[in-house]
C-alpha cells in the first residue's frame, strides 16, 4: 500500500500545522485558602483552554475546564475561578 492508511494522517503533516496545541504551564505554584494549585493553559485550535490542578494532581481539579479567545483571557478566567471557589 502507498502512503498513509485511509483516514489515519502522516507524521509530516502534524508538524506544519499552525493549530496544533501549545501547552503552557505556569512556573510558579500559588496557594488559596483551598491549599496549592497550578494554572495550565493549552491552544485548541482558534481558542485556548486554561485548567487547575491542585496538589500533585495532574487531572483538572472538579473536571473543569475553561475556554476563552487568548492564553492570557484563559488564564485570567482560571485564576478568577480558582478565587471564586476557594471563598
Amino acid at each position: 500500500m502507498v502512503g498513509p492508511i485511509r483516514n489515519e494522517k502522516s507524521p509530516e503533516f502534524g508538524r506544519f500545522s499552525r493549530n496544533r496545541p501549545k501547552s503552557v504551564n505556569f512556573g510558579l505554584q500559588m496557594t488559596s485558602s483551598g491549599g496549592p494549585y497550578q494554572i495550565h493553559t493549552q491552544a485548541r485550535g482558534p481558542h485556548w483552554i486554561a485548567w487547575i490542578t491542585r496538589g500533585s494532581e495532574t487531572k483538572p481539579d472538579r473536571s473543569v475546564v475553561l475556554v476563552a479567545a487568548s492564553q492570557k483571557e484563559a488564564e485570567e478566567h482560571a485564576k478568577r475561578w480558582v478565587e471564586q471557589t476557594t471563598d
